[in-house]
């Protein structure tokens, strides 16, 4: 169990280049601008868990994983109970606890399940918050977790969430992390609950 926790890190993108603006056609200094616009707008895109900002409420859900092993966020409809659940279980895979982070924090890369009532709702409630829109492939990277530390990804059905080897998280100095789907009604011939460690 951990008591530091990894801070996100600035990495820059590109080096200081003097040259003269005047002298660039204004049509392709307008194409310039627009190309780098986009460029950026995508990077939102792919990193929705760098610009996560909980609500007072989410905070002290996240918060109380330092003290608990078990929490429960209960409310109305649309309040962001996914969408938190999917920001904290990103971070632990990811490896990456924004400053204002308080919770529980691992050291050591994790093994994780997401878990839904049936397949069809793990794979679309679940994997559209986490990775992206389950159809579209193309769009995995959009979900909480980044697109650039999403590793190697396999199915055994359609109806539920790739597997996904987050091997890639090397970037970030962790290797290793694996989050796994399973639904609930694939569990009830087991005779009492089963919860992996993480």
């Amino acid at each position: 169990m951990a008591t530091t926790k990894k801070k996100t890190q600035a990495i820059p993108l590109s080096t200081e280049v003097e040259f003269d603006l005047g002298a660039v056609p204004r049509d392709k200094l307008e194409a310039a601008l627009a190309r780098l616009e986009a460029v950026k707008q995508q990077r939102v895109i792919e990193n929705k868990l760098g610009s996560y900002e909980p609500y007072p409420k989410q905070r002290e859900f996240h918060q109380a994983g330092a003290s608990h092993r078990e929490r429960l966020l209960m409310s109305g409809n649309r309040f962001g109970k996914t969408e938190c659940g999917a920001a904290e279980m990103a971070m632990h895979l990811t490896g990456l606890y924004p400053d204002w982070w308080r919770g529980k924090v691992f050291d050591k890369p994790v093994r994780a399940w997401a878990a839904g009532v049936t397949g069809e709702t793990t794979r679309d409630v679940l994997q559209a918050k986490l990775i992206g829109p389950p159809f579209r492939e193309g769009e995995w990277g959009t979900g909480m977790i980044p697109k650039t530390l999403i590793g190697s990804t396999s199915s055994t059905s359609p109806a539920t969430i790739p597997r996904c080897n987050s091997s890639r998280t090397n970037a970030v100095g962790r290797s290793g992390r694996v989050l796994r789907s399973r639904s609930y009604g694939s569990m009830k011939n087991r005779t009492r609950p089963y919860f992996p460690k993480v």
